[in-house]
């Protein structure tokens, strides 16, 4: 999908932080789309999110509820979509019907979309179901352990799709059903880890929801891992074991692309 940009380490960087965000610009082709589905996802947000700041406490029954369904249905749209297109005929019938490079980009411009959606829905029930903590958890140790779960959550997640590159963190060879150009990858986070960026990058999530003293919040942050690693068992790992060699559940695949040196 059009050629990736010629970038030094530091603009890679920056670009990835970008792509972590929700918004890939590391490809030229329909960055114009991108940006404009991704901030329109956030203006949308960000005006949702004021609603409840403004609303306070004058019906919090009703916000904790809407916000319980609109992170259900931002569950819902991302994995079951994931699996809908990823995982049926889905993405072949959009390849046929409007080309690989414009099926993509639409698929990726979504995607990112919604990366944003469900970090605003999982927001919404932590500060819906603020200040659940018992009272004799001092608020110090839940800022100091919330702080210190999202450096960790966030540092392991962004290096692991700086190494991976985006495309994979993106599902780009998924879509496109061929292995990336740079194969596997074992070193970085996964020399540790199989799945950093489903694994101990939700502890990013689990600091926020601790920060926010929110018992609700942990469930969603969960829920969200246990979705993200249903579609990893139900459709991703087939996919690695049908592409990449080896055969194995626990190859990993990745790697920057070359024109990203």
């Amino acid at each position: 999908m059009g050629g990736l940009l010629r970038v030094s380490a530091g603009k890679r960087i920056a670009l990835t932080f970008a792509g972590v965000c929700g918004v890939r610009l590391d490809t030229p082709l329909g960055r114009p789309v991108r940006l404009a589905v991704w901030a329109g996802a956030g203006v949308a947000c960000w005006l949702a999110d004021r609603s409840w700041i403004r609303s306070g406490g004058q019906s919090a029954t009703v916000l904790r509820e809407v916000s319980v369904w609109y992170a259900a249905g931002a569950w819902l749209f991302y994995f079951g979509g994931l699996c809908l297109v990823l995982g049926t005929p889905v993405r072949q019938s959009l390849v046929s019907r409007f080309g690989e490079n414009r099926a993509q980009l639409g698929f990726e411009a979504v995607l990112g979309a919604t990366f944003l959606t469900h970090s605003y829905a999982q927001s919404a029930v932590m500060y819906s179901f603020g200040g659940g903590f018992p009272r004799f958890v001092p608020v110090w140790v839940t800022a100091s352990v919330g702080v210190t779960l999202m450096l960790i959550g966030g540092t392991f997640k962004f290096w692991a799709a700086h190494r991976a590159g985006l495309g994979t963190y993106y599902l780009s060879d998924m879509f496109l059903a061929r292995p990336s150009a740079s194969g596997l990858i074992t070193d970085g986070p996964y020399r540790w880890f199989k799945n950093p960026m489903y694994g101990i990058g939700s502890l990013c999530g689990y600091g926020a929801a601790t920060l926010f003293r929110s018992g609700a919040g942990l469930v969603c942050v969960a829920a969200f891992q246990v979705g993200i690693y249903a579609f990893y068992f139900a459709v991703e790992r087939k996919f690695v074991n049908r592409i990449y060699r080896g055969g194995s559940a626990v190859l990993v695949r990745g790697g920057p692309d070359p024109d990203e040196a």
